[in-house]
């Protein structure tokens, strides 16, 4: 029986210094993007903070209740699933599949659109919930800021995917652009109806579902009218766009297992991440109200500190991806560890701001020295979870690139509900440890995440196992069956396409997207195929 075997994944070449070089420019390009991005979203909540606090006591734990409950249930479920357009919206741009790449956008914005509705149910009937948790006009307040906010639930789910959508095509000012006019406006809206018109309390939700419906048309606009740059979205071809090819949305069945596995466990990690420090709070508030001072000075020092490193690690799953989908293993293993290293350098960066920032910190953030002294005291663990944090997020960001979102999930939800919760509870509030026994609880939880999970990923940066006789090179061999593949007629024609010095200019490397329009057969098999070949590349099946 005659066989051809056939190199899928090509190497290319020994990693040099000036790679090397390369690859830290464009994670620290990319990284900084992120990061901004990050600061500028993270701004909008505040405004309603700052102009209903002046109303009252009452309506400042209301919107700030409310803020929570949006974060957690919807805007939270929104970043996590859209991770699986991070991983195969970037494969398939790597692999020049535009027309896969925007499929999978619409997908996600419909599977957006399907968790809405429940989301959408449980806001508008919060309020006999809420009533068992907090005074009955907090709860009416809440109740009441919810049902507002469900006019921003399109507006901030499209934003997200199309975001993401950008982000996976190496494109970042889009969404820098729309942020940057947003906050301002969303700032003017809040005076505007809260003060101006006197809506008072109600006119906090009104503006930020304004300002998040802004932010999906803006970008929209940006992207698609202002300056059309997204290849993917006008290369779609017409027979992809049809509703006969296998790459419509229509006809996706086979692409939906694949966008799932990836965006629930994606979910499943940032909701893990999210609960456990809004649970610090609620843990803090068991103390005292002093100690609930000290723990929001905390969160938000230690929330602006993580935003670096989530940002290295979401740059990290692009670029893995994207070179993964070129067929350019060794330079994705090359940026596995440029990635660690400066994950690294900014978590000590970070580590030595809050410890020898920690006074000044502490005294800009609030004016009681109880408070003040606690913060101070709580800070060195704070500053001690940067490093096993960034190092965690480096390696889900290094998962997540190779569509090992299950794997993550799994790890961090462990991790997290069965590690970092209870012994913040034991040890807080048990053990009587306060606030430095409640953030005991995130570093033994993470620090048991990194020596589970990390090693996997530092074994495949680093090329250990590797085929190659110890040269590094990362290798898939499919064997292809002559008398029994079903697509035999194609793949006869792989091994010329290999030898095929016309392919992107490289002999020996076969390009999933060049071989999409030789063999159009493969070509709703092209994204599954290279996934599971990656898995196998990296001994992951």
């Amino acid at each position: 029986m005659a066989r051809e075997t056939t190199p899928l994944l090509e190497n290319d070449g020994p990693p040099a210094t000036g790679n090397a070089a390369e690859e830290t420019l464009t994670l620290v390009r990319s990284s900084t993007s992120l990061v901004l991005v990050s600061y500028l979203q993270f701004s909008l909540p505040f405004a309603g903070l700052l102009f209903v606090g002046r109303l009252g006591i009452d309506e400042l734990g209301a919107v700030s209740l409310g803020a929570s409950i949006t974060n957690i249930t919807a805007y939270g479920v929104y970043q996590g699933l859209c991770s699986g357009l991070d991983t195969l919206g970037a494969l398939a741009y790597g692999m020049r599949r535009w027309d896969l790449a925007t499929l999978y956008l619409k997908m996600t914005l419909m599977l957006l659109t399907i968790v809405s509705c429940p989301v959408g149910l449980g806001w508008w009937h919060s309020q006999s919930i809420l009533r068992t948790m907090v005074s009955p006009k907090i709860a009416a307040l809440t109740s009441q800021y919810l049902r507002v906010s469900l006019l921003s639930l399109p507006g901030h789910a499209g934003f997200e995917a199309g975001k993401r959508f950008l982000q996976s095509q190496g494109i970042f000012h889009p969404p820098i652009v729309v942020l940057c006019c947003a906050v301002p406006v969303n700032l003017a809206l809040h005076w505007w109806f809260v003060y101006r018109l006197q809506w008072g309390f109600v006119g906090a939700p009104v503006s930020a579902a304004l300002s998040d419906t802004m932010l999906g048309a803006g970008l929209l606009a940006h992207a698609t009218y202002l300056r059309p740059i997204s290849r993917c979205w006008h290369d779609d071809d017409d027979s992809a766009s049809s509703s006969s090819s296998p790459n419509s949305l229509p006809r996706a069945g086979a692409h939906w297992p694949r966008l799932l596995r990836l965006a629930l466990p994606g979910s499943i990690t940032v909701l893990a991440e999210y609960l456990t420090f809004e649970l610090l709070t609620v843990g803090a508030g068991k103390l005292d109200a002093t100690r609930l001072a000290a723990q929001s000075v905390l969160n938000g020092t230690v929330a602006v500190a993580l935003q670096l490193t989530f940002a290295i690690a979401s740059a990290t799953t692009l670029r893995v991806a994207t070179l993964m989908g070129q067929n350019r293993p060794r330079r994705a293993q090359l940026h596995m560890r440029v990635a660690l290293t400066t994950a690294v350098v900014v978590a000590l960066l970070n580590l030595s701001v809050l410890l020898t920032g920690r006074y000044w910190i502490s005294r800009q953030l609030c004016t009681s020295v109880e408070v003040q002294t606690l913060v101070v005291r709580t800070m060195p663990f704070c500053a001690l979870l940067q490093i096993v944090y960034a190092t965690a997020e480096w390696a889900n960001g290094v998962m997540k690139g190779l569509q090992m979102q299950q794997t993550a999930g799994v790890l961090s939800l462990v991790c997290h509900y069965t590690i970092a919760i209870p012994t913040s509870f034991v040890a807080g509030l048990l053990l009587k440890g306060g606030l430095v026994g409640l953030w005991l609880g995130p570093i033994i939880g993470m620090t048991m995440q990194v020596l589970t999970h990390s090693p996997s990923a530092r074994r495949i940066a680093s090329g250990d196992g590797d085929e190659a006789g110890g040269s590094g090179c990362l290798r898939s061999k499919r064997q292809v069956t002559r008398s029994k593949s079903p697509l035999r007629p194609q793949q006869m024609n792989l091994k010329r396409l290999a030898r095929n010095e016309d392919i992107q200019g490289h002999p020996n490397r076969i390009h999933l997207g060049k071989l999409s329009e030789e063999c159009p057969a493969l070509r709703a098999e092209s994204v599954p195929l290279f996934l599971d070949d990656c898995e196998r590349v990296f001994g992951l099946q």
